[in-house]
């Protein structure tokens, strides 16, 4: 959304708030294409995040596909820019074993690879058109053009300091 020096920053978003704006973001956007005024698009997005989903401020997910896929499937003039999407969050529990090397780690019997606790989660949100009608024919596929930056590895921690903020926007 638009700001002013005036006005305080939002930085709580519920999930219908975030899909609703992208959506309006997207239909903006190919408006402005079809009359030459934008020629790209870069969404960075900050936030809390678990396997392949942001988590928005009322613990609801949306996956990162359906993020992307609200610019690329009702507008499919939009494929044909270049889209970058950054995410600058978790994207799994897994983190760097600090109490020990990998010979002790594994001495112990503990498990290096891997968390029993993480979330698992496959679907995809329909948020947009209909699944089995998002590539046609002549048209590039849905995610054509699509640059995605994720500040973690996918089932990896993404970190930050506590004055300078996180290591990937920071950078």
């Amino acid at each position: 959304p638009k700001y002013s020096t005036n006005n305080k920053i939002k930085t709580r978003w519920t999930k219908k708030e975030i899909i609703e704006i992208l959506k309006q973001r997207a239909k903006y956007l190919d408006e402005a294409v079809r009359m030459n005024q934008h020629d790209g698009l870069v969404v960075i997005i900050s936030c809390h995040g678990v396997e392949g989903h942001i988590v928005t401020s009322d613990y609801k997910l949306i996956n990162k596909d359906t993020i992307h896929r609200i610019f690329s499937v009702d507008q499919p003039s939009l494929r044909h820019i270049p889209g970058v999407f950054i995410y600058d969050c978790c994207d799994g529990n897994n983190d760097l074993i600090r109490d020990g090397t990998r010979g002790e780690s594994i001495d112990k019997g503990s498990e290096y690879y891997g968390n029993s606790n993480r979330i698992r989660i496959n679907s995809i949100e329909q948020v947009y058109g209909d699944d089995k009608k998002m590539w046609f024919k002549g048209e590039p596929n849905p995610d054509f053009r699509l640059v995605i930056i994720n500040g973690s590895n996918h089932g990896f921690q993404s970190k930050m300091g506590n004055k300078s903020g996180s290591f990937m926007i920071r950078k």
